[in-house]
């Protein structure tokens, strides 16, 4: 941790390195352009059919606006159920689940969890980067509209991997790695379809990062959420493992106790 802790950064170097001389055009532009004021008077000489069309045009916007409103609503939403769910999953499910026919500890279980979900959630955010990079004509067709398709596969997963903690019905660890996989796939492939349609819906720079900073505070919230839930469902599904099914060290997909890593077993004898 000490040695990645520069790379938060990064971020900072990257924004000081880019190019603002586009900005500066555009702020200028913006100054050279005179305003006048608008006269109320010019309004009694619109004629009527003109006001009705004008009317017209302006209920139309705000028809579109609140469906545009909606959609980014929803779009919210699905992130951060998704990222609930994950978090959820990893917080207090997965790390319940281990078997013993597997070819490693049980403590090791969680790190393959994560790796393996990991490689599918940078496997399925990488799909549309690929497309546009390879087939940018087929990058419409390839793109996911109904993103509470994903979420609705996530919850899936959630509870299969729920089911597979509470009755210990599998025996095979490679089984678990194949769902994990499919879970992350889900993951980022929701997530970048998340973002591409709110660019999509939304024309204005200013608006968009608005939405996309509500999206952060979603997935923020979610996963805060998540994280304090957790915390009471993985000690239920640990206390039922342990006193039901008497799996014993079997319930525990990770080190139990933060000083393991830190406790020395070993024991120096003086003469």
């Amino acid at each position: 941790m000490a040695i990645l802790s520069p790379l938060y950064l990064l971020p900072l170097l990257i924004y000081a390195l880019l190019d603002k001389e586009p900005l500066k055009a555009n702020d200028n532009i913006a100054k050279e352009i005179t305003y006048q004021p608008f006269d109320d008077k010019d309004n009694d000489n619109l004629n009527s059919p003109t006001q009705a069309k004008y009317m017209n045009s302006e209920k139309a916007s705000i028809g579109q606006q609140l469906k545009t409103s909606f959609s980014v609503f929803l779009l919210i939403y699905y992130i951060g159920m998704q990222t609930f769910l994950f978090d959820m999953t990893f917080t207090a499910i997965l790390s319940t689940v281990t078997f013993q026919s597997s070819p490693f500890p049980p403590r090791d279980h969680y790190q393959y969890y994560q790796f393996v979900t990991d490689g599918g959630r940078m496997l399925g955010g990488m799909e549309l980067s690929v497309v546009s990079l390879c087939c940018p004509g087929f990058l419409d067709i390839v793109k996911i509209r109904r993103v509470w398709i994903l979420v609705l596969l996530s919850f899936g997963h959630v509870l299969v991997f729920l089911s597979i903690s509470w009755f210990h019905y599998i025996d095979n660890v490679y089984i678990m790695f194949i769902l994990c996989l499919t879970f992350g796939v889900t993951k980022g492939c929701l997530s970048v379809h998340c973002f591409s349609l709110a660019s999509d819906l939304i024309t204005d720079s200013r608006k968009l990062g608005r939405v996309l900073g509500y999206m952060e505070v979603s997935i923020s919230v979610c996963r805060l959420s998540a994280g304090l839930l957790g915390l009471f469902v993985e000690k239920y599904l640990r206390e039922h493992c342990e006193h039901r099914l008497l799996l014993g060290r079997f319930c525990i997909a990770r080190l139990s106790s933060p000083g393991m890593w830190i406790t020395s077993n070993c024991h120096r004898t003086f003469n």
